[in-house]
């Protein structure tokens, strides 16, 4: 049986209400637990962390909403040098591609998006 603190800060919460609670995954907070970022209390096979230590983490601001990860984009993404090394050359490549086919007569007919993709896989593996 649960026992509250009037202020409800002595109740005891397990790992997983703690991740849910904070918005984070179980291996997190064991984490926390294993570096002492987090106080929690052994109980048997099982830890419990005191409600008062989660409120605690939060207003000392070690824990905060984190930026969007795995690829996902916050705000204006500046492009990487490699990228725009990429890209200069990629701009390049199709130039001297269409100067060939007008040095041959062949016109301005377009570049396929094939011919596109040709010349950016040239780039990336580095054939010529």
């Amino acid at each position: 049986m649960e026992r509250d603190h009037p202020s409800d800060g002595g109740r005891l919460l397990t790992v997983h209400e703690v991740a849910e609670y904070l918005r984070v995954s179980d291996a997190t907070v064991w984490r926390w637990l294993r570096e002492g970022r987090l106080r929690g209390l052994k109980i048997g096979n099982a830890r419990r962390i005191p409600l008062d230590e989660i409120r605690e983490l939060t207003s000392a601001g070690a824990v905060r909403e984190a930026e969007p990860s795995y690829g996902a984009v916050s705000g204006p993404r500046r492009p990487s040098r490699n990228r725009l090394f990429v890209a200069a050359r990629l701009r390049e490549r199709l130039r001297e591609m269409r100067e060939d086919r007008a040095a041959q007569g062949g016109g301005q007919r377009s570049i396929s998006s094939a011919e596109v993709l040709d010349a950016l896989d040239s780039l990336r593996t580095g054939r010529s």
